[in-house]
C-alpha cells in the first residue's frame, strides 16, 4: 500500500512575473482547474493562486501542463478593453494612440458570429513596456493640450 502525501504547488510568481495573468486571473484558474481535473488524483485544497494536490504520481508533468496553459493565457495579445484597463486610459486616447502609431497593434484576430468580425489587438510586450514607464503615457496626454 502507497502513501499518498500531500503536493503543495504554488504559480504565484507566474502571476507576479506577467501582469497579463493578473488581469486574466478568472481564464488562468479555470485552465489550471481544467488540467488537474484531467490528472490522477484528488485536490485537497485550492486557492487563488496554490494547488495542494494528493497524488501518488509525479507532479512535474501536470505542473508543465499548468505552466504552459498560463504562459498562453499571458502571451496572448490584449484586446481593446483590456489595454485601456491595463493602462488606465480612455478610449478615445486609445483610438488616437494608435492612430498616431504609439500603441502599437498586434495581430487582427478574427470571429466568427453569424458574421466575420475582426478584433484589434495589441502587443503585450508594448503594453507592458509601457506599463512599466507610467511617465510615458503621461507625456502623451500632456502633449495633446
Amino acid at each position: 500500500m502507497t502513501l499518498n502525501t500531500p503536493n503543495i504547488y504554488d504559480f504565484n510568481h507566474l502571476f507576479l512575473d506577467q501582469p497579463s495573468l493578473h488581469m486574466r486571473s478568472k481564464e488562468a484558474r479555470k485552465r489550471s482547474k481544467q488540467i488537474i481535473r484531467r490528472s490522477p488524483g484528488t485536490v485537497l485544497n485550492w486557492g487563488q493562486r496554490l494547488i495542494e494536490y494528493e497524488t501518488s504520481f509525479d507532479l512535474d508533468a501536470i505542473i508543465q501542463s499548468i505552466d504552459d496553459a498560463l504562459s498562453s493565457v499571458a502571451s496572448r495579445p490584449y484586446s481593446a478593453p483590456e489595454i485601456r484597463q491595463l493602462l488606465n486610459i480612455s478610449n478615445q486616447e486609445r483610438l488616437r494612440w494608435t492612430k498616431d502609431g504609439r500603441l502599437k497593434q498586434g495581430r487582427s484576430q478574427m470571429i466568427r458570429k453569424g458574421q466575420n468580425i475582426s478584433i484589434m489587438t495589441y502587443d503585450i510586450e508594448a503594453a507592458n513596456r509601457l506599463l512599466e514607464e507610467p511617465d510615458t503615457t503621461e507625456e502623451w496626454r500632456e502633449g495633446e493640450t
